[in-house]
């Protein structure tokens, strides 16, 4: 869900936002919501809730509220939906000041075509990045270089990008579908800009710290969306499938028998997601539609009730610890006439190693600025760019592919450092490599 604490649409002194927010949660704070804090969308704003509370208006990046209407979507799978520019800020993500890091997961006590609608109306004051919706299409409010107003604290906004989701926190639960859409969306965005795909940096709303209150969660309303029946585990390990930027390896056995038996080498210890897919034909009759099924190693046993059909289907089977080196695995079925599926995917949650430096760094002043030059440096699971410092100076190259970088206007003395390092796909950074300036000759 998302929160009308973002903004200061009627030009309150902070003092006086602040105030009003006091009052506010002293009262409940929640006139626009149900007694969980579940957001009722078509219902308009209180204007106590209107306000900005979480921090004072900085002139750089809430001068200008709104954004000119975007052609493309930042996820080729969305449709662009666009939100009323009186709910979201003006801004140029990702900066130095302000790097996307989080992702935050709500739930939008309606349809995906309700919260677009609301998002739309001058009125909401509140905004998300994105709304998957209950069949799985996505759509986009506001473009991610925008500031959207949707967790309750203003610093997690700066820093977050807000998907909703179609449904009710406190009702039944959400299909797959959503799951498998929502999953590769946030993976997408997780991938963009080098984020973890752990729990520490895709929260739900009701993890988002109230910035009045050091000891409460959910924003400055409380929110507790996703809640209980959103499957974290679940869709972590269909995050961390779709993102790639964990080691995984995918086996497959040689033969069909009740019970299928594999060898991996996984390359470091920790928890591994593991998923199997239904046999990729059409010409096995498949006898049971549903089976119980145990993956198994020297240390462990998982059993899990898998739906088991044509056409590739994935299903995740649960988590499991898996050390470092060689382990047989096998995968079993209870009943005779299933049909046990021969692909079996290993995901790891982490990536525990760094990326690799660039092997030499060179600095060469010239009239210009101060031109920059690297090797290209390598990662297991892929590199996404690399920061330079320069002195107190950062600069970010959003691209794996780069060797060289001029910055303009800049100049060093002979005992002027720089330095560069790595960063991969999961945020991990590499040590750093470095090099003094050397001035160019004519």
């Amino acid at each position: 869900m998302f929160s009308w604490f973002e903004s200061n649409p009627f030009g309150m002194s902070f003092a006086a936002v602040v105030g009003a927010a006091f009052l506010l949660v002293a009262a409940g704070g929640e006139s626009s919501a149900d007694a969980h804090g579940a957001h009722a969308i078509g219902r308009p704003a209180d204007p106590l809730e209107t306000v900005g509370l979480t921090q004072a208006p900085r002139a750089r990046s809430l001068d200008r509220i709104g954004y000119e209407p975007f052609i493309t979507p930042d996820y080729p799978l969305a449709r662009i939906a666009p939100a009323s520019g009186a709910n979201f800020t003006d801004a140029e993500r990702p900066t130095d000041s302000e790097p996307v890091s989080i992702v935050v997961i709500h739930v939008a006590e309606g349809s995906a075509s309700a919260a677009s609608a609301w998002f739309a109306n001058s009125r909401a004051k509140g905004s998300s990045h994105y709304i998957v919706a209950w069949e799985g299409q996505i759509l986009q409010p506001v473009p991610e270089r925008a500031i959207a107003w949707h967790a309750g604290n203003w610093s997690y906004n700066e820093q977050s990008i807000g998907i909703e989701h179609a449904g009710y926190t406190y009702t039944g639960g959400f299909p797959d579908r959503l799951y498998e859409a929502s999953a590769q969306l946030t993976a997408a965005v997780l991938r963009r800009y080098a984020i973890a795909p752990d729990r520490a940096h895709v929260i739900g709303h009701n993890e988002v710290p109230d910035p009045l209150s050091a000891s409460r969660f959910g924003g400055a309303s409380h929110h507790t969306d996703p809640g209980p029946y959103w499957a974290w585990p679940r869709y972590m390990a269909y995050v961390r499938a779709a993102a790639r930027t964990t080691t995984q390896q995918r086996l497959i056995a040689r033969r069909s028998s009740r019970d299928r038996s594999f060898r991996v080498r996984t390359p470091h210890s920790g928890s591994w997601d593991a998923f199997v897919w239904s046999d990729c034909t059409t010409t096995v009759p498949m006898r049971t539609t549903s089976a119980t099924l145990a993956i198994t190693t020297a240390a462990v046993t998982r059993t899990r009730r898998a739906a088991l059909s044509r056409g590739c289907a994935r299903q995740w089977l649960g988590s499991m610890r898996l050390e470092a080196g060689a382990t047989a695995i096998r995968l079993s079925a209870a009943s005779s006439k299933t049909l046990v599926p021969r692909t079996l995917l290993l995901v790891a949650a982490t990536d525990p190693n760094s990326p690799r430096p660039p092997a030499q760094l060179t600095a060469t002043s010239t009239v210009e600025g101060v031109e920059l030059a690297w090797p290209i440096a390598s990662d297991d699971n892929g590199l996404w760019g690399y920061e330079i410092q320069m002195g107190n100076e950062t600069e970010l190259v959003y691209s794996a592919d780069a060797t060289t970088l001029m910055l303009p206007g800049a100049s060093c003395g002979p005992d002027a450092s720089l330095s560069i390092v790595s960063l991969d796909l999961a945020g991990n950074r590499s040590s750093p490599t470095t090099t003094t300036c050397t001035l160019s000759t004519p």
